[in-house]
Order: structure tokens, then C-alpha cells, then sequence
């Protein structure tokens, strides 16, 4: 492939593939995947042979929305990971002071909402995994249950804490307000 012959398919196409990364909700990094997508047209037109030229694009450019996809994926569970590890850590005492207050006061407010929300096994299944950090086999034997129950029940907790959570939100925007 020659450069102007590139250049051409770069603006005829570039529409037809950003439509594709948006539909596949890589808008934050649009211009970055298009450039992508055409490296790779360019790096591996030698394999392109000649019969139906979209389907080969939109191929290509759903490969590199997934590729984008698993590594910013892959990059959350890292910053979780190092938040959780930074927070073990001020507990400990080597954070600074303000962080240490920060966490706790977050952590009082956590076990205040698990409190006026949850009851029964839910609660308890819901305080082991998430504030004792225990995993879902240990808490399984625990209970005499199956993964799939403790699952199950930690799922369930945490749908009604975030709806808990959301009404309660929505109850103090419209405290107030005149219908």
C-alpha cells in the first residue's frame, strides 16, 4: 500500500470506525483507538485479501475497542488493588494522619449504612467480605453453604444497599423542593 493511497482510506474510513469504537463505548480514547485501528490496517494489509474490505475494518477495530477494554479494565483492578493496599497500610500507621481520619470516618459511615440497612445473613455475609477482607470460600464454610449462596447473598446486600442508598440520596436533594 502507498502512503497516498493510505492517506485516502485513512479519511474515507476513519467515520466508519469511530462510529464502531463509540458503539463499543470507547469514547474517552477515540482518536487514540482510530490511530490504532489504522496502524494495524497498515501492518497487516499484506493479510487483507481483497474481498469484503468493512467486514475486515470492523473486525480489525472491534479487536482494538476489546484489546482498549481489557487493559483499562486490567488497570482498575491495579488502582483498586493499590488504594486497598494503601489503606491497609494507614491503618497501620505509616499513612499520614488526615488520610487515616479520612478512611475511618468513610469506614464508620459504611458499617452505619450496613447497619440501618441489612439484616439476618446478608449483613453478615456482606461484613466478612467486605469488611473483614475474607474471601467467599472461607466465608462459605463458615456458613455451611456453597460459593454460589454466598455469592447469591453478598449480590442481594449490596443491590439493596445501593438502592437504600440511592433513595436516601434523592429523599436529601429534594429536601426543600415544593411539588
Amino acid at each position: 500500500m502507498i502512503p497516498e493511497d493510505f492517506e485516502t482510506l485513512y479519511v474515507k474510513w476513519t467515520p466508519f470506525v469511530r462510529y464502531i469504537l463509540n458503539d463499543r463505548g470507547c469514547t474517552e480514547a477515540i482518536d487514540d483507538l482510530t490511530q490504532d485501528v489504522f496502524s494495524n490496517v497498515f501492518r497487516f494489509g499484506g493479510s487483507y485479501n481483497g474481498l469484503g474490505f468493512k467486514a475486515w475494518l470492523a473486525r480489525i477495530t472491534q479487536n482494538v475497542a476489546a484489546r482498549h477494554k481489557k487493559e483499562r479494565r486490567n488497570e482498575e483492578v491495579k488502582l483498586r488493588r493499590f488504594r486497598k493496599q494503601r489503606m491497609l497500610e494507614d491503618i497501620d500507621g505509616s499513612g499520614s494522619p488526615e488520610y487515616l481520619y479520612h478512611v475511618l470516618r468513610l469506614t464508620e459511615r459504611a458499617h452505619a449504612l450496613v447497619d440501618r440497612n441489612l439484616s439476618g445473613r446478608g449483613k453478615r455475609v456482606y461484613e466478612m467480605l467486605h469488611f473483614e477482607g475474607r474471601s467467599y470460600k472461607d466465608v462459605a464454610e463458615e456458613f455451611g453453604d456453597t460459593i454460589p449462596t454466598i455469592k447469591s447473598l453478598a449480590y442481594r446486600a449490596k443491590r439493596r444497599l445501593i438502592h437504600n442508598y440511592e433513595a436516601l440520596k434523592f429523599r436529601r436533594d429534594c429536601e426543600g423542593l415544593e411539588f
